[in-house]
């Protein structure tokens, strides 16, 4: 449609003299086809005349571009109306390419996202980031641009240090081979619970603890290494299960000396300073406080670390570094880009925090044992059962093993819709019953759209000729406009960095089909009309399937 909206605003703005900027920021798509495909609104530019006179003198000096049918005046408004088989011959033909709605950016983009960070609890709060970071690296990749995607993880500080603490010292159990990141978020809690019945003796321990992670000492760094690994393991698992890719992992305990080196060359170069013995970056006359960069006895904090961390991502080469973390951390994010500025580490603007909101469920928390933190494993096994006793019912047939597969995908459809759905910076409040309807703002009301229009293709035959458009019918015609808006969709997800832009194009896509439908016969109608639905059936499927992808939703075969 942006190509449609670009020969109108062409034709507008020589028409009336008006920059092609303001008309291109003023036309726009009516919610109702009967209104037009294409829609001008003269009240902005009328000035002190009437907008509907100003809409009649502009229609007389149009000189009207072929794809349009007909333009006429309703008020205040210039409503351009495209030709049908030109609109459905043009949109069905460039839907049915793998180009479709891609872009040319050329550039590369690192991104740090999918944080499952070892001896804690990966939870739907992570959950949302995993989806939200995959989402939009495909986006980015599907505009055009190189990616590579970066886990970010802590493995070093006074947390860790309480974890193996209470591990070395009371802990008689084995390491689990899967679920790893559940036991290790409750052998977390344990050690908070512990240490609270006798704070002063047993903190003393924890930073004894901490000391010999920090300087490897042999007597801790076997077990310690051996439990981050597992736990790198099974987030491995996690990512491969969300369909997330993970080019790199780099840990916290790699980037720490870099980034305590880094800020002790600045502060002799005189570029930062000390203040009761902690190095500080001034940030004042930008309104953004102080930042912290090195304590006064030497430990280091997030900062100290993500200037290591920017460090090693330069030597991999990238035009924009990408930050998916909570909203908690913005104004640390907005410090922390000022301070890469003015020290010349990095250019502010080639550094983007994509923020989004807290998760919880709407039918309270699932785990007792771990307080109000509602697990990955807990969402995904209680979403698995679900699932699993839906596909029973419809397939009762099917192999225990398909079933599995079947239900998994759907689950997992399911929790990374219902997680995307929404703007980042919304928070969210998961409804694991209505994120597994069939109809709704679901995942899984995808992948049966898929599946519905998926059949009609296997149970028609092939026929020859070429399609008359003309004969489509208005239902059909409302399908046709749906698929044609999916690249400017991807175009504003990218530029918003919002991959809620394509999912709620994606259930209006769906809608749009299941009207269809409904409304038109495809496999019993007249022979001319059946070759022209077909082939927006076709349209439709492939455009659905890139939706889903970008997404990362999976595709189904049956449901």
């Amino acid at each position: 449609m942006d190509k449609y909206l670009d020969l109108a605003a062409k034709s507008i703005s020589k028409a009336s003299n008006i920059n092609l900027m303001e008309v291109r920021k003023i036309i726009e798509i009516p919610p109702n086809s009967k209104l037009g495909d294409i829609s001008f609104p003269c009240f902005s530019i009328a000035g002190r005349q009437k907008p509907g006179n100003v809409a009649l003198n502009i229609r007389k000096k149009l000189s009207v571009p072929k794809v349009f049918k007909k333009v006429e005046v309703m008020g205040p408004y210039l409503n351009f109306f495209l030709n049908k088989q030109i609109l459905a011959e043009e949109t069905i033909t460039q839907s049915l390419k793998k180009s479709f709605g891609k872009g040319t950016d050329n550039k590369k983009y690192i991104l740090d996202l999918f944080q499952a960070n070892p001896f804690k609890t990966f939870h739907i709060g992570h959950l949302r980031n995993a989806a939200l970071g995959e989402s939009l690296r495909r986006i980015i990749e599907y505009d055009g641009g190189k990616t590579r995607a970066i886990s970010y993880v802590g493995d070093v500080g006074i947390h860790i240090a309480k974890w193996m603490w209470y591990f070395e010292k009371f802990y008689r159990g084995k390491i689990p081979k899967k679920d790893v990141s559940k036991w290790a978020g409750e052998i977390y809690v344990k050690a908070v619970n512990k240490i609270n019945t006798n704070e002063e003796k047993f903190m003393n321990e924890v930073n004894k603890i901490n000391l010999m992670i920090d300087s490897r000492d042999p007597k801790i760094i076997k077990n310690w290494k051996k439990i981050r690994n597992a736990c790198f393991d099974d987030a491995d698992r996690i990512a491969k299960q969300l369909g997330a890719k993970v080019d790199l992992r780099i840990s916290e305990s790699e980037v720490e000396e870099i980034g305590r080196k880094r800020v002790l060359a600045l502060l002799k170069s005189g570029k930062v300073k000390k203040d009761q013995g902690a190095i500080i970056a001034n940030l004042e006359r930008y309104n953004l406080g102080v930042l912290l960069l090195l304590k006064s006895d030497g430990t280091t904090l997030y900062s100290t670390k993500d200037i290591g961390l920017i460090s090693k991502k330069q030597k991999m080469g990238g035009d924009q570094f990408i930050y998916i973390v909570g909203s908690e951390q913005e104004q640390y994010f907005k410090q922390l880009f000022k301070t890469f500025e003015i020290l010349k580490i990095s250019k502010e603007n080639n550094n983007k925090h994509v923020s989004y909101g807290l998760v919880s469920l709407k039918e309270g928390k699932m785990s007792s044992r771990l307080g109000n933190i509602i697990t990955y494993e807990d969402l995904r096994d209680t979403m698995q059962t679900k699932a699993l006793a839906g596909v029973k019912k419809h397939n009762p047939k099917l192999s225990k093993t398909k079933l599995i597969d079947l239900s998994t995908k759907i689950a997992t459809g399911a929790m990374i819709f219902g997680m995307l759905k929404y703007s980042n910076v919304k928070p969210v409040t998961f409804d694991t019953e209505g994120a597994l309807r069939f109809e709704g703002d679901t995942g899984p009301y995808l992948q049966y759209s898929l599946v519905r229009s998926a059949r009609i293709l296997q149970k028609s035959k092939r026929t020859s000729g070429k399609p008359n458009y003309n004969l489509l019918e208005e239902s059909d015609m409302n399908l046709v406009r749906t698929i044609a808006k999916f690249p400017a969709s991807v175009r504003k997800s990218r530029a918003q960095y919002q991959p809620s832009v394509v999912a709620n194009y994606g259930l209006e896509l769906v809608k749009s089909f299941n009207r269809f439908y409904e409304q038109s016969q495809v496999l019993n109608s007249e022979p001319n009309v059946r070759r022209a639905r077909l082939k927006l059936v076709k349209s439709f499927n492939e455009t659905l399937k890139k939706v889903m992808h970008l997404l990362a939703i999976p595709e189904v075969e049956q449901m």
